[in-house]
């Protein structure tokens, strides 16, 4: 359990750590550019690291369901989508919307396909994200009012 805690937390950091470097390079190329170049890369170092380790790659005995080729495609949305408001809000604006929308997300997937409670507690806390950034951009605005 300690060492899946401690990869979410490193892939959380390489998620953000991502997005900066994406804005950056989504800065040069557009957005839609950026993505691509992104995703280019990776397809292709993806690809190296399948022949180093000797993965097979298609090898399932079972048919794939079509909706599990989707993560690229949503990948690349994202990607963009991180590009184009990265200039517009801060990067601990955009993390904490982007973790909400990850929770909203988690709560539904949990209750239609996974068929998990969710508790009082963790909508609670979820709501409670969402006030506190809420709050947030009402203190920011007023004070860039008052400046």
């Amino acid at each position: 359990m300690i060492l899946g805690i401690g990869l979410a937390m490193t892939a959380g950091v390489l998620l953000f750590g991502t997005r900066i470097v994406n804005y950056r390079l989504g800065s040069q190329l557009g957005s839609a550019g950026g993505s691509f170049a992104n995703h280019w890369i990776g397809a292709v170092l993806g690809g190296l690291l399948l022949l180093v380790l000797q993965v097979p790659f298609l090898a399932s005995p079972e048919p794939i369901a079509w909706y599990a080729w989707m993560g690229g495609p949503i990948g690349a949305a994202f990607v963009i989508i991180c590009n184009l408001t990265m200039g517009s809000v801060s990067v601990m604006i955009s993390t904490t919307l982007i973790f909400i929308g990850q929770v909203s997300m988690s709560i539904l997937l949990d209750l239609t396909l996974t068929g998990h409670a969710i508790s009082p507690k963790q909508l609670l806390g979820a709501a409670m994200i969402f006030l506190g950034i809420l709050y947030n951009q009402k203190a920011q605005q007023l004070k860039e009012r008052s400046a």
